[in-house]
């Protein structure tokens, strides 16, 4: 019994050091590589794959999805900032590219660049796979076939406390070609906030090397650089969202205050609305706070704004509010704080990435909406504008 407990440990210890071997090749590979394709089709997903191109020196990168996509739209992105581009090539979208300082995490701008955000760092971060065999974090999980493809599964195993996610366990299986020796696909378990998700199968196809040149980061000779455009004045702003919110009552459902009593949103009509969702975890949204705080500091007598937090830990709220008080701004919660589908997401449809705001005249009714961070200009623009209006 003892000699057969002995070899199965080392057996065991074996398998180890073959998946860090195998992880460590990959990631030297992938590192020789200046310039990269790929596609990718999430698991029983009826979509069209997401076309990658991107290089590692300088960091650059453009995600799109096939023409006939409903909502498909092209997204370009470099080490500071990404924006996504229309069929036109008029800019809809912008964000910073990473919504950490660790530059661990990277902004969504939608569906297609979500593929992107689950992949990057397998085929683009050979540090990151450098890290996880170095450390010991690299577990052998058997093997499986992607698409008729033998693989390896290896399970990289990640916790710490992250500087906006608080503390973070991630348990990242990657499949890896027995065939090419790369990523095939990538899937990833992660427990934050008291929660865990699982989150898709992402397949990687056709994954190669390729000649890095300037013209395949261009939309008809637009690059990804600034001047960034003056935004739209408030009539005429676009509304990625799939319902139309001009005119709309603004939703009544019940709230929570810091002290847990209940609030509503109409207890502040009278006064021209800022509102807009955000969670503890969630770095735009933080980065929008100080835009907000000014706001709401400039037109004390005019504006109330409001940051309701959704799907996060009330703990959390209450922790985020005592160190960063006094606030200007209100801070509100969904009554039901913890859930994804919840009756506040749904009357305001938060379906998808926070943050998301809202413009409300005086009498109660939405005069804009809009997703995703937005820098101070372009929040000092459409508050003027809600204004003038009332």
């Amino acid at each position: 019994m003892i000699t057969m407990t002995l070899c199965l440990w080392v057996a065991s210890l074996t398998s180890v050091d073959d998946s860090v071997k195998l992880l460590e090749t990959m990631a030297r590979r992938l590192a020789s590589w200046e310039g990269v394709e790929w596609e990718v089709v999430r698991e029983e997903s009826d979509v069209a794959p997401t076309h990658i191109l991107a290089t590692r020196r300088p960091f650059r990168f453009r995600v799109s999805r096939g023409p006939h996509e409903p909502g498909s739209s092209i997204v370009i992105g470099d080490e500071e900032h990404c924006r996504a581009f229309d069929a036109a090539g008029v800019v809809t979208a912008e964000r910073p590219t990473f919504a950490t300082e660790a530059r661990d995490v990277v902004s969504v701008l939608n569906a297609a660049h979500a593929d992107f955000a689950a992949t990057w760092q397998v085929v683009l971060d050979p540090e990151y796979l450098r890290t996880a065999a170095r450390d010991g974090q690299v577990l052998d999980a058997g093997r499986d076939d992607i698409g008729g493809e033998a693989c390896r599964v290896l399970l990289l195993n990640r916790a710490g406390r992250h500087e906006v996610y608080g503390h973070f366990h991630i348990a990242h299986t990657i499949w890896i070609s027995d065939e090419s020796g790369l990523p095939r696909a990538s899937q990833q378990l992660r427990r934050m906030r008291g929660r865990a998700r699982l989150g898709p199968r992402f397949e990687i196809r056709g994954l190669r090397r390729i000649e890095p040149r300037d013209e395949l980061f261009t939309i008809d000779g637009v690059t990804n650089e600034p001047p960034r455009v003056d935004p739209p004045p408030l009539e005429s702003s676009p509304r990625p969202s799939p319902v139309d919110w001009v005119d709309r009552e603004l939703s009544d459902v019940a709230l929570q205050d810091p002290r847990g009593g209940s609030v509503r949103l109409s207890e502040l009509r009278g006064t021209p609305l800022v509102v807009t969702f955000w969670a503890t975890w969630c770095a735009p949204c933080l980065a929008e706070f100080p835009h907000l705080e000014a706001l709401q500091t400039k037109h004390a007598d005019r504006l109330r704004v409001v940051a309701i937090a959704t799907r996060d830990a009330r703990l959390n709220v209450l922790d985020w509010i005592e160190k960063n008080e006094p606030l200007a701004f209100a801070i509100w919660m969904d009554a039901d704080l913890r859930g994804d589908n919840t009756p506040m997401t749904e009357a305001f449809d938060l379906d998808g990435a926070i943050p998301v705001s809202l413009l409300v005249d005086a009498h109660g009714k939405v005069v804009d909406r809009w997703r995703g961070y937005r820098d101070e200009s372009f929040w000092n623009a459409k508050v003027e504008a809600l204004l003038e209006r009332d």
